[in-house]
């Protein structure tokens, strides 16, 4: 019976740093966005920085948000447009439509309701070309899903599951913005990255 009472004793020092360790590493919804978002950033910095510039986690002015500001993951700049980025992480099986308002995401079965990000990032580019003064058309609309997540539809066509986003960016040859406009705009944005 001492024996067993002695073992109880020194095993609990060593099962509360177990418990302790394991909830350390229960991550937040944010912890795994943030997680998301490091990924495409480390993707994004390989890119010629000749030619494009990359601003991450940008807030701009958005009247029509909630708090007044739209957060955007991602946005490289060139002559060959303004390539805005949504960066989703997700596990589970995703079920889609381009135009649907809302998608659905199964993890078990548990079913999650989420907006449809390819209309949730026009949002970010109707607000950018506004703040930037710069039209619609010169925007491309990139969603990048980060996590295990398997989609059961069709994947829309600008969606990315893998880092082809970054050869998609690069298939731009035509300049569709100036030097100077280039210039004002990447002055504008480096302002909001500092104002954080």
């Amino acid at each position: 019976m001492v024996e067993i009472i002695l073992i109880i004793l020194i095993s609990l020092p060593f099962i509360a740093f177990k418990v302790w360790i394991d909830r350390k590493s229960i991550l937040t919804p944010k912890d795994i966005g943030d997680r998301g978002e490091d990924l495409v950033n480390y993707d994004l910095s390989k890119l010629d920085q000749t030619l494009y510039n990359v601003y991450n986690d940008i807030n701009i002015p958005n009247t029509k948000a909630e708090l007044g500001l739209a957060q955007i993951d991602h946005i490289v700049v060139s002559v060959f447009g303004i390539f805005v980025i949504e960066t989703k992480n997700y596990t589970g099986w995703i079920f889609c439509s381009p135009e649907r308002k809302y998608w659905t995401q199964v993890v078990y079965s548990e079913k999650n309701k989420l907006y449809n990000p390819i209309k949730q990032n026009w949002g970010h580019i109707y607000a950018l070309s506004d703040f930037l003064q710069i039209p619609r058309n010169k925007f491309k609309n990139i969603v990048c899903f980060v996590g295990d997540a398997e989609f059961k539809t069709d994947i829309p066509a600008d969606v990315f599951t893998d880092s082809s986003y970054i050869d998609y960016i690069t298939t731009f040859k035509n300049n569709v913005l100036t030097e100077a406009e280039v210039e004002s705009i990447n002055s504008m944005l480096s302002l909001e990255e500092e104002s954080e």
